[in-house]
């Protein structure tokens, strides 16, 4: 399918659906990273606001866009920063589960980065074929 056969509100509906989902399952991550890495609650929420959107900010870099989108649209490191303290909550009341250590964490923990994976990959080549960068569908994969 190509994408200029899609209607463009369709698209950018699309877009926003999977660059939030993928926000929330890195905001996941790197909460988690942080707390397996024993930092106190602002370390948590630092690394994960970086975690989910840092990507973002990269590829608009490589993109040479002078306006970047987690600057734009503010609710970006807004969603990042409401989830990694809720998993930070979450987590400091089932600390005593000895959660960290089993295979179902372990197993959570590779979902939920390979949902963020999925959905930026997504995301970054639909940013790169609207804005027009790519002369070749080989290109796409630097920007995914």
């Amino acid at each position: 399918m190509d994408i200029s056969t899609l209607d463009m509100e369709l698209l950018n509906t699309i877009l926003l659906i999977i660059a939030v989902i993928g926000t929330v399952a890195y905001a996941i991550s790197g909460a988690l990273t942080g707390i397996e890495s024993k930092l106190d609650l602002f370390g948590v929420i630092v690394l994960a606001v970086i975690t989910a959107t840092g990507g973002g900010f990269l590829r608009d870099l490589i993109l040479g866009k002078s306006r970047f989108v987690i600057f734009e649209e503010w609710w970006y490191p807004l969603i990042a920063f409401a989830v990694s303290g809720l998993v930070f909550a979450v987590m400091w009341f089932i600390k005593d589960l000895s959660w960290e250590d089993s295979r179902a964490y372990r197993l959570t923990y590779l979902i939920i980065d390979s949902v963020g994976l999925g959905a930026f990959v997504i995301v970054g080549v639909l940013r790169a074929q609207t804005i027009g960068n790519v002369s070749n569908e080989g290109q796409l994969i630097f920007y995914a």
